[in-house]
């Protein structure tokens, strides 16, 4: 199994002069204990919303050494904005309630914070979104 390095968020269309980048690092390390509060909390885990274009998941099929004729090749899904806020905004103010609710809080909370920048955008700008995964 792949383990994941970052989450990154990617908008179904570019907003000139807004970068849809975060830094999602400690949101990956810390995704299991993150995944059980989301579900403790009634909201979406962050995995839910993770989503491959069929492109890169040709190249990660032809990386990763197998046939991709021997694959069928996923659909991108795509989100509203207003579903992922519901999740950050949960966790976040969880983890401020509870800061030993999850390893690193400081840092989880400063990656929710920038995934709620950048998803407070998407929706005001009804652009739907997806949660990509670096590995």
């Amino acid at each position: 199994m792949c383990r994941q390095e970052a989450f990154k968020t990617l908008s179904a269309i570019e907003i000139p002069g807004f970068g849809t980048l975060v830094n999602g690092k400690a949101l990956s390390r810390t995704e299991p204990q993150l995944a059980s509060l989301a579900r403790e909390l009634g909201v979406t885990p962050l995995l839910d919303f993770c989503s491959i274009s069929p492109d890169d998941a040709l190249a990660l099929t032809e990386a990763t050494g197998i046939d991709p004729g021997d694959t069928e090749l996923p659909q991108t899904t795509w989100f509203d904005a207003d579903t992922g806020l519901a999740t950050a905004n949960v966790l976040d103010d969880y983890i401020a309630k509870s800061p030993d609710a999850v390893l690193d809080s400081p840092q989880v909370r400063s990656d929710l914070a920038e995934f709620v920048a950048v998803l407070s955008r998407l929706k005001l700008e009804g652009i739907r979104w997806h949660l990509a995964v670096n590995y």
